[in-house]
């Protein structure tokens, strides 16, 4: 699955040789044979001045486009390049040892029944993370002086899914493991989308509610491949992302030209929700990359404000103009999130829920997961609206800029 990158990666010389099984030589002998390979990854960053995401997704296309199928087999990399296939655990174990020759400490988790999950050490505050984090115990050393003991947060990988999905089957570090190697945690928050994920383009569109045409975009496939494993932020944090994201789709442009032909900020909102409304399947899940969201169009309340936030700033608003919303979850009621827009120019509705910020005004609340449609399946729903169980509990609002 391409992400953009024009460099081939070769992998070190097929090596008939046994190759140990256990986990920890394993890794060993694999931290070995990957120095070149971690050079030419290495050469590659410097070349685009990329960021620490960006260092585990090249470190996983340098091993993945590798001439080695999923197969059978406990090989380290120069092993497996001779037998042309390796296990699922055996593909883990070697990027955990590339990501270790990158400078970011990486340990193998096994699972009850003998699965490796590759731990990747993240240095974010955990609070902006909305990933599921593991707290282990573990032994360092340097220099053969005597070990000492840490506690280290986790997000984990099991080679599919993104980083941070909770794995089913309780992995653990080895008993009694102690770790000799780089400490340095990954900083997640604040990624980017290198140039190169950029170059190939696709024609898009949504199709504007009511018959008002299409708003058109540029899909980028590479960029949504590179993005496939990028862990889930917070809403504040992954806002900037997001942002990044909409702009890199070309929407700037379209909805500018959409805001002239309909100038009135009530109209213009209300458009830009019913067409997400009509459009997108409401489905529940953790926060995801715009780049995703507009691809499958399946999002919940948080993914559409996030896509809807990044399509405003590109209309003539600014984060100053946006809060979050948020409704913490209890009793019968699930968490919400909403936003508030501050109107431009003109008055809300008759009957808007208004949310008033001190010292910054009026916010208009914009439900994008509360839908209003009359019996012939058209969409009534306005800026304005808000779901009924949330109008009589204030949330917590949050100013954007």
């Amino acid at each position: 699955m391409s992400i953009g990158l024009q460099t081939k990666f070769e992998g070190p010389s097929p090596s008939s040789d046994p190759s140990p099984t256990a986990v920890p030589e394993l890794l060993a002998a694999n931290e070995a044979q990957l120095q070149d390979l971690a050079d030419q990854v290495r050469a590659v960053i410097a070349e685009h001045d990329l960021d620490d995401y960006a260092h585990f997704r090249i470190a996983l296309e340098a091993v993945d486009s590798l001439p080695i199928q999923i197969g059978q087999g406990v090989h380290a990399t120069a092993q497996a390049l001779h037998h042309g296939q390796w296990s699922p655990s055996a593909r883990m174990v070697a990027l955990g040892a590339l990501i270790r020759n990158l400078g970011f400490m990486a340990m193998p988790f096994v699972t009850a029944d003998n699965q490796v999950i590759l731990g990747l050490r993240f240095e974010d505050p955990i609070e902006q993370m909305n990933s599921a984090a593991r707290k282990n115990r573990l032994q360092t050393r340097v220099g053969g002086r005597a070990p000492v003991t840490h506690d280290f947060y986790w997000l984990l990988f099991d080679g599919e899914s993104r980083i941070g999905v909770e794995a089913t089957a309780n992995p653990a570090l080895p008993g009694g493991a102690w770790f000799e190697g780089p400490t340095q945690g990954f900083r997640f928050v604040g990624r980017k989308l290198p140039s190169f994920t950029l170059r190939a383009t696709e024609p898009a569109e949504l199709q504007l509610y009511g018959g008002k045409g299409t708003l058109r975009y540029d899909h980028r496939p590479d960029a949504l491949s590179y993005v496939k494993y990028a862990p889930s932020l917070k809403f504040e944090h992954h806002i900037p992302s997001a942002i990044q994201e909409i702009e890199a789709l070309g929407m700037g442009e379209p909805l500018r030209a959409l805001r002239e032909q309909v100038p009135e900020d009530h109209d213009f909102v209300t458009l830009l929700l019913r067409t997400l409304q009509a459009e997108f399947t409401f489905e529940v899940g953790a926060l995801r990359s715009s780049l995703q969201i507009l691809s499958d169009r399946r999002a919940d309340c948080d993914q559409l404000s996030s896509v809807l936030i990044g399509m405003l700033l590109l209309s003539g608003w600014s984060l100053a103009d946006i809060a979050l919303l948020r409704w913490r979850g209890g009793g019968q009621l699930h968490g919400h999130v909403a936003l508030g827009i501050r109107p431009l120019t003109g008055q809300p509705k008759n009957g808007a829920t208004v949310y008033n910020l001190g010292g910054r005004g009026a916010y208009v609340a914009l439900d994008a997961a509360y839908v209003r449609k009359d019996t012939s399946d058209n969409v009534l729903t306005e800026w304005g609206d808000l779901q009924p169980k949330y109008r009589n509990r204030g949330p917590q609002a949050v100013p954007l800029g």
